[in-house]
């Protein structure tokens, strides 16, 4: 392994061409066509830290764009590592050859998985926001935030962003990089969140947050939203009320249910059903799914990120070997 130079798929792999990848990573997992495993968590005793393994086989894909791909995942979210020179998310990404086992590439992990997540926000955009949508809001300007706004601008023209995050240090950073590595003309920073996406008509949220990081009411008819944090059971970044009346979508059903904090919570506390979930985000993109309906619907895309979003960047990267 020592022999490996992990690869920094952003440095080859346009976030268009990410975007299109997760199109089909999701279509081969809503029609059972990747072996996906449950990914497995590990919550050391006293510490914050969280330790995911995440194996997965991705098939050719019918249109002979991308190759099948073997990929693991081993990847950690510290918090303590921020505010050092380590990355809170931190990990790597092992490919292996379907046929021989072989492992042929490694990957950085974080740049990976933030890419990744970033272009499953972007596909759910393109699927679900109205058209004409202009004006972003994003609430967390973490490691993942940069690549939720380059995402929705590689599908949507975006002309605003609008950023609030709990640290503005950290907001006005992720703002120059979005002007600057973007072309965004107008990047505002905003402290209060409610303001923040009350003026947008996509909002994305990267948080770790245990409560809801704005209001129900702050939203405005025909928003999209793309929740890809609190990736566990007890967060919940979405007002579970705004849930119930939005059309709802996850990325996998199975993972949502045990996996997704509003989710688990929305049901449990009895805000909604099982039932209420509309589908998947692949069941979108194979056609199979119905998605807006009106241009005054607010939509929703749950992400809690799969394996097969690791392979498919692995084989985005391999298509253009």
């Amino acid at each position: 392994m020592s022999a490996f130079i992990p690869v920094d798929v952003r440095s080859v792999v346009p976030m268009s061409a990410a975007v299109d990848a997760m199109a089909w990573a999701f279509e081969a997992t809503s029609l059972g066509l990747a072996d996906m495993p449950t990914r497995i968590h590990m919550h050391p005793a006293g510490t914050d830290n969280t330790h995911i393994f995440m194996p997965v086989y991705l098939p050719d894909s019918p249109c002979g764009r991308y190759p099948a791909v073997i990929t693991c995942k081993a990847v950690s979210i510290i918090p303590a590592n921020r505010g050092t020179e380590l990355p809170v998310t931190i990990g790597m990404v092992m490919a292996l050859n379907p046929k021989t086992g072989a492992v042929t590439e490694l990957f950085h992990g974080g740049s990976l998985t933030a890419m990744r997540t970033g272009a499953a926000a972007g596909l759910a955009t393109r699927l679900l926001a109205n058209p004409s949508a202009d004006v972003l809001a994003v609430i967390g300007a973490g490691g993942m935030a940069f690549d939720q706004i380059a995402a929705v601008c590689a599908v949507r023209d975006i002309r605003r962003v609008v950023i609030s995050s709990r640290t503005r240090e950290r907001a006005e950073t992720l703002a120059g990089r979005v002007r600057s590595e973007l072309g965004v003309s107008i990047v505002d920073v905003i402290d209060d969140a409610n303001t923040a996406v009350a003026q947008a008509q996509i909002v994305c949220t990267v948080t770790t947050s245990a409560e809801p990081v704005f209001s129900a009411d702050a939203i405005k008819p025909g928003t999209h939203i793309n929740a890809s944090g609190a990736y566990l059971p007890h967060m919940t970044e979405i007002p579970l009320e705004l849930i119930a009346q939005s059309r709802f979508y996850v990325d996998r059903l199975s993972s949502a249910l045990h996996e997704s904090g509003e989710v688990v919570q929305g049901i449990a506390r009895g805000v909604f059903t099982e039932e209420h979930i509309r589908g998947q985000l692949g069941g979108i993109a194979s056609g199979l799914t119905p998605a807006r309906q009106s241009s005054e619907e607010v939509t929703v895309f749950k992400s809690a990120g799969m394996a097969v979003q690791d392979a498919a960047m692995v084989a985005a990267y391999l298509s253009q070997q």
